[in-house]
């Protein structure tokens, strides 16, 4: 410090380091607490990590972004440090996520809810400035997230669209249906393993670190970044082509058991390798981490809130996030016990006749359903079966929509196609939108739609059906969930299929109306 009048004296070294290492123990102490009010939500995290190679790197996360704010303590240490009120509002409205996010299962929002609430935390508990000088470390905490499952479809179709378009330009005789690739000598099917999912992650977190370590000016570390989202997706096209036509000139000796997976894996490192190489032409001169202020003054240490205020400061930021999973635990203490619901369906009328027991190899898998009923009915255009899947009390690993569930089981009957269907209801002047499924099995092929019934709130979208569960969860405590599907067979165009299931869906309303299969009915009066 300076004294006017006299020479200008050092802060004595114990003070100094303190004063340098009091944001990072700050930050050290308000994490150990989140993760302490949240641990369940960062055990199921860090279970994926451990469980799950598409993921694996999320444990190298929190290291890599601690190294990197401890290279950056001095100037941290350089910056007044206060509270934000700014930040606390940010808080309590990631903790607003976190629980409705808790509320409806969706378990991702959970984890992004978290790890967003560590700069948001910081904001509120050290101010702006800290947070901004701690961008990247604190930004790169998002590749903890287990993120991408919702990719996979997309990037499927990419690779599968992109394989056959490369095989027919090569003159390689090739048909496709929905996921499964034939050729003369063998049929390949492009499943979740081969969407490439694992190699836009991992690309996207290391190609984050290098263009931070290797360029200053924004745009380039954009442009980087996005060549690291788009090559590993292209690369993984390339590579699926490259597997089918080593199968096709190989009679089907290589590119078919492990050599497959080897094939991939190296495959994607070159290709990491010359999108390093090439990156490295465009290096900024002056790169790296700025790990001191650009002019650090003796005595000028940044000091700000006392060490008293921090701590009450700590207490209000801890007490605000420590929100949510009071209210989740308040609400599943208060909530009052139900009888077992009644899920029935109408007698068969208008020519229909039914429901009838099935028998067959369709199966479909959802884990913890509390009931599934599957019956037929027949009539003069056809058999329709109808599907009704229920889900009395939701909880992790026991819910209606999640990515372990599917109508199909990918061993007697596989997907073929998928998408968004409006059914024309007889009498109804507004369509009912349907999420469509095609299928393929052993009794030939198979249309299918879908949609959901959320406490009597009806859409057949998954993200919309989350949203329900969530406000019936708060409203009342009785999430009921049921997903019903009605299917029919069909040969050659599915233009007849469609109406066929048209007109049954219009001959019993009720099916598509909420609330009214989720209990005893005694016909189609009411």
């Amino acid at each position: 410090m300076t004294v006017q009048g006299h020479e200008e004296l050092r802060l004595p070294d114990p003070v100094r380091g303190w004063t340098e290492a009091r944001p990072l123990v700050l930050a050290l102490l308000y994490l150990a607490g989140l993760v302490a009010v949240y641990h369940e939500t960062a055990l199921s995290m860090a279970a994926i990590w451990w469980r799950s190679q598409t993921y694996a790197h999320g444990v190298l996360v929190l290291p890599v972004s601690a190294y990197f704010l401890w290279r950056r303590r001095r100037l941290l240490a350089s910056l007044p440090l206060g509270p934000d009120a700014r930040g606390l509002v940010a808080l309590g409205a990631l903790t607003g996520t976190w629980f409705l996010a808790q509320r409806a299962e969706v378990l991702f929002m959970q984890h992004l809810a978290l790890v967003a609430m560590i700069p948001a935390g910081l904001w509120a508990l050290l101010g702006a400035r800290f947070v901004r000088a701690a961008a990247f470390p604190l930004g790169f905490l998002i590749f903890a997230v287990p993120l991408g499952e919702g990719l996979v479809p997309l990037l499927r179709d990419f690779t599968a669209t992109f394989s056959v378009s490369a095989l027919q330009i090569t003159g390689i005789p090739v048909y496709r249906e929905g996921h499964y690739i034939s050729i003369p000598e063998g049929r390949f099917l492009v499943a979740d393993a081969c969407s490439g999912i694992r190699y836009l992650i991992a690309s996207l977190a290391i190609g984050t670190l290098f263009a931070y370590l290797n360029y200053r000016s924004l745009w380039r570390r954009l442009a980087f970044i996005a060549a690291a989202a788009a090559v590993p997706v292209l690369a993984n096209g390339v590579r699926a082509y490259g597997i089918v036509v080593l199968a096709h000139l190989s009679d089907m000796r290589l590119a078919t058991g492990v050599d497959h997976i080897i094939y991939g894996w190296v495959f994607f490192g070159v290709v990491m390798v010359l999108l390093f190489w090439l990156g490295g032409f465009w290096r900024d001169a002056r790169s790296g981490v700025p790990e001191e202020p650009a002019q650090e003054e003796p005595g000028r240490i940044g000091r700000g809130a006392s060490n008293a205020g921090l701590a009450l400061v700590g207490a209000l930021v801890l007490a605000v996030a420590g929100a949510g999973p009071a209210g989740a635990a308040w609400l599943n203490r208060s909530a009052s016990g139900f009888s077992a619901t009644t899920l029935d369906l109408p007698p068969g009328k208008a020519g229909w006749r039914g429901p009838a027991p099935v028998e067959g190899t369709w199966h479909p898998r959802y884990r913890g359903a509390d009931r599934m009923v599957h019956r037929a009915y027949r009539g003069g255009e056809g058999t329709v079966r109808v599907l009704l899947i229920h889900y009395r009390n939701q909880q992790q690993g026991a819910e209606l929509i999640s990515s372990g569930n599917s109508l199909h089981n990918g061993k007697h009957w596989v997907r073929t196609g998928e998408g968004r269907e409006t059914a024309d209801l007889p009498g109804s002047t507004d369509g009912f939108g349907v999420r469509e499924l095609l299928l393929k099995g052993p009794g030939g092929r198979r249309l299918v739609w879908q949609w959901y019934d959320i406490g009597g709130h009806v859409t057949s979208r998954p993200i919309a059906a989350k949203l329900w569960a969530a406000w019936e969860e708060i409203r009342s405590g009785r999430p009921d969930a049921t997903l019903i599907a009605v299917a029919t067979d069909y040969e050659g165009r599915l233009g007849p299929a469609r109406k066929r299931l048209s007109r049954f869906l219009g001959a019993f309303p009720a099916m598509t109306r909420g609330g009214r299969l989720v209990r005893a009915m005694q016909g189609e009066g009411s």
